[in-house]
């Protein structure tokens, strides 16, 4: 198995090498094989706390915590799929309701068009303690979600980091050394933490469901490019980790791909948004999220601002983590119309040497890909009621009338 590091940090990714590659935040495959996005990314990111406003004033606190959601979905050989991250501090693992995506794109959707007259969460785990798998290489923690393997780890060195995912049938070429180097450099992360931790977090499918796709994969009649890993228990994971500000880890999605759509959803006190991306999206949470079985019930609190944004990541122009950043100046609430071109925030500060591009003036439009619902069932049948014809009725009363005064007038006499 080989893969590639490609993946929008915290996106997803996906690659194309012999064996299994390897990038703090993208796939690895064969380079024989090709694995392909569906052609969308989601990510949710939670901020909690990350800035305080004093008058016009952004204050940012010494830490706060992010919880970053992904959900991969690619097309390609199964069993070459791979998945690293990199992240400035330990992240803690959780299982976000399969429905979360599903839930967001369905509380952002666009307003239908006008009518034209004449012419519309945690899940099975297994953990494992912290335990030494090769000299220079600490796993921190082992978790199964669904038919993914999850392991966090540590590396002293890039070296050792390669020999392990090596190891594990990851292929590692130049820019994967170069992405991993980016994240050991502990320079990079003072940003997000005083105290940089280095940790790399590797996803593949567990030996069973590699197992499964092999098997699956032996018909010639079948493409590899086409073959989706629906078929697999394949759910959202979140990671939760401490840092001073927001931030995508995307650098280990730095390769020589093309430019890919991401959908990101953000929660927090206040409108958190990304330079250049357009805003598909902004209202106030209510009180609905406090119930227990609301997707977002774990993740949000009535009041936090919900927003969807809409951007485009250059793989071969990220040389960094795009930091996220308030927005004070969002404060109605805007759902555009489906097709309506979206307002694109802060073009002229658009992070470009993070990968993300600049959109022209209504190249981002609104679209709707919430899911279907059902129509509901009909109502119950009401029960049968008695109807009465009631000429016929009265006249039965009048006659009841006499025998009632018959047989009442002894007493009556008394």
């Amino acid at each position: 198995m080989r893969s590639k590091f490609f993946a929008f940090a915290a996106l997803i990714a996906w690659c194309m090498p012999p064996l299994a590659q390897a990038c703090a935040i993208a796939p690895f495959t064969p380079p024989e094989v090709t694995v392909q996005p569906t052609g969308h990314t989601n990510i949710l990111v939670r901020w909690d706390h990350g800035v305080t406003q004093q008058g016009n004033v952004a204050i940012a606190p010494k830490s706060g915590r992010e919880t970053l959601v992904i959900a991969p979905e690619l097309r390609g050989n199964a069993a070459d799929f791979g998945l690293v991250f990199g992240f400035p501090a330990r992240p803690e693992l959780s299982e976000p309701p399969t429905e979360l995506f599903a839930t967001l794109a369905t509380m952002t959707r666009p307003l239908p068009p006008p009518v034209q007259f004449g012419g519309l969460f945690d899940g099975a785990t297994a953990t494992a303690p912290p335990s030494t798998t090769a000299p220079e290489v600490a796993v921190t923690e082992e978790r199964v979600i669904g038919d993914l393997q999850i392991t966090v780890l540590t590396a002293k060195n890039g070296r050792a980091l390669e020999e392990w995912l090596r190891a594990r049938t990851y292929v590692v070429d130049a820019q994967d050394r170069a992405n991993i180097a980016y994240y050991l450099n502990r320079r990079n992360l003072e940003r997000f933490s005083r105290a940089p931790d280095p940790h790399f977090v590797a996803i593949q499918l567990t030996a069973k469901a590699r197992a499964a796709a092999q098997n699956e994969l032996t018909d010639d009649e079948i493409e590899p490019s086409e073959q989706p890993l629906a078929p697999y228990d394949i759910r959202p994971i979140g990671f939760t980790f401490s840092t001073n500000m927001p931030f995508l880890p995307i650098r280990f999605a730095a390769d020589g791909d093309p430019t890919q759509p991401v959908t990101l959803y953000t929660i927090s006190s206040s409108p958190l948004i990304i330079p250049g991306a357009g805003l598909a999206f902004h209202g106030r949470l209510g009180m609905e999220v406090r119930e227990p079985s609301h997707a977002l019930a774990r993740l949000a609190q009535p009041g936090d601002r919900l927003l969807r944004l809409e951007l485009r990541i250059d793989p071969r122009r990220i040389t960094r983590d795009p930091e996220l950043v308030p927005q004070w100046t969002i404060s109605k609430e805007i759902r555009p119309t489906v097709g309506d071109a979206l307002l694109i925030l802060a073009p002229e500060s658009t992070p470009i040497d993070a990968g993300i591009v600049r959109p022209a003036p209504g190249e981002l439009r609104a679209i709707d890909d919430a899911p279907a619902i059902a129509d509901p069932p009909p109502p119950p049948a009401a029960p049968p009621t008695s109807t009465r014809h009631w000429p016929f009725f009265a006249a039965q009363q009048m006659l009841r009338l006499p025998l009632l005064l018959f047989f009442a007038a002894p007493f009556v006499g008394e």
